[in-house]
């Protein structure tokens, strides 16, 4: 999903406020995933395939709202040591998928 709705949110990040999308990408992309984790409550079948499915798509969503927007903030930010801060920014991207897979 990020694939396909980056390039949207890219264009919509103009039109709006970035720190905004990315607050709330960040709020739907963790409610979606705490769903995600009681997906087990769902009934068996076809149902629960349906959940999983919509919520890992809403998931992705928000996911792709977060980090497209939070490259425009930190351009903004950081205007004169962009290339630094993302470089920041994909490690941390990268520490926190790797810590959150340990816990």
């Amino acid at each position: 999903m990020i694939l396909l709705t980056s390039p949207l949110f890219g264009k919509l990040v103009n039109r709006t406020c970035p720190v905004a999308l990315s607050k709330y990408g960040l709020l739907i992309c963790g409610a979606s995933t705490m769903a995600f984790g009681l997906i087990d409550l769902a009934p068996a079948g076809a149902a629960f395939i349906l959940l999983s499915y919509g919520v890992r798509v809403v998931e992705g969503v928000a996911a792709s709202a977060f980090m497209t927007s939070s490259y425009t903030v930190m351009a903004a930010k950081f205007p004169t040591r962009v290339a630094s801060t993302f470089s920041y920014l994909e490690a941390a991207f990268g520490i926190g998928l790797i810590v959150g897979e340990c816990s």
